[in-house]
C-alpha cells in the first residue's frame, strides 16, 4: 500500500514538473507555460468583423483571426488617453523588435472606445506611430463595439460631464488571437515587453507545427 502511495506521489511530481517545462510526457495534455494568463472562459472571435480605416479609402471589413501560422494581437483603446494606450502600444512595439524575423508573422490591431473623438484622420496615424503596418478599427455603431467587447471580455464606457469634459474608461488588456479566431492568451496591463515576446515566440513555434 504504502509503495503504491509513493508510486502515484511521485507520479504526480513527474507529471508537475512536465507541465511546468510545457512538456508532454503521457500525463495528459501539456499547458503552455505562458507568461501571459488564459482567459476567464474558452474565447472565440473569429466570426466577428469590425471596419478597419485605411489611408485614402473606404474602410473595409476586418476579420479577428491570425494569418496562418502567425498571430494577431489586439486591444482596444482610445487616441487621447494620456496613459494606459500609449503605454502599451509602446511595449507591443518593443515586444515585436525583440522578436527579430517572426515579429513579420505578428499583426496588431487597435480598435477605438471613443468612436465619437478617434475619426479615421485621428485614429489611424496614433496606431502607425507605433505599428508601422498596424489596423486602425472603429466600429460604425455603439452596437458593433459592444459585440467585440463582449465576446473579447472588455468593457469600456465613454461618459460627458455637464462641463463637456468626457471621460473614458476600458480594459487594458491584451489579446492574442490564433489563426482559427481563438484567443489563447492574455496579457495584463504592464507586462514586459519581453514577457510578451517570449510568449509569442513559443506561440509562432506552436503555430508552425500545425501548417499544412
Amino acid at each position: 500500500m504504502m509503495a503504491d502511495l509513493r508510486g502515484a506521489r511521485a507520479r504526480v511530481l513527474a507529471c508537475a514538473l512536465v507541465a511546468a517545462l510545457g512538456l508532454s510526457a503521457g500525463c495528459g495534455p501539456a499547458t503552455p507555460a505562458w507568461k501571459g494568463h488564459p482567459p476567464a472562459r474558452p474565447t472565440h472571435v473569429g466570426a466577428l468583423e469590425l471596419p478597419e480605416v485605411m489611408a485614402g479609402s473606404e474602410a473595409r471589413p476586418f476579420a479577428f483571426r491570425a494569418k496562418s501560422g502567425g498571430a494577431l494581437l489586439v486591444y482596444f483603446g482610445y487616441v487621447s488617453c494620456p496613459d494606459v494606450c500609449p503605454t502599451t502600444m509602446a511595449d507591443v512595439r518593443r515586444a515585436l523588435r525583440a522578436l527579430g524575423p517572426d515579429a513579420a508573422r505578428v499583426e496588431v490591431a487597435f480598435a477605438t472606445v471613443d468612436l465619437n473623438r478617434d475619426k479615421p484622420q485621428v485614429l489611424l496615424p496614433f496606431v502607425r506611430h507605433f505599428i508601422a503596418n498596424g489596423h486602425a478599427l472603429v466600429a460604425e455603431r455603439d452596437e458593433q463595439l459592444a459585440a467585440a467587447e463582449v465576446a473579447f471580455g472588455a468593457t469600456s464606457s465613454v461618459t460627458r460631464s455637464r462641463k463637456g469634459d468626457v471621460d473614458v474608461s476600458h480594459t487594458g488588456d491584451l489579446y492574442l488571437v490564433d489563426p482559427r479566431g481563438d484567443v489563447p492568451v492574455v496579457w495584463r496591463f504592464g507586462t514586459k515587453p519581453a514577457d510578451i515576446a517570449e510568449d509569442l515566440r513559443l506561440f509562432l513555434a506552436m503555430e508552425a507545427q500545425h501548417r499544412p
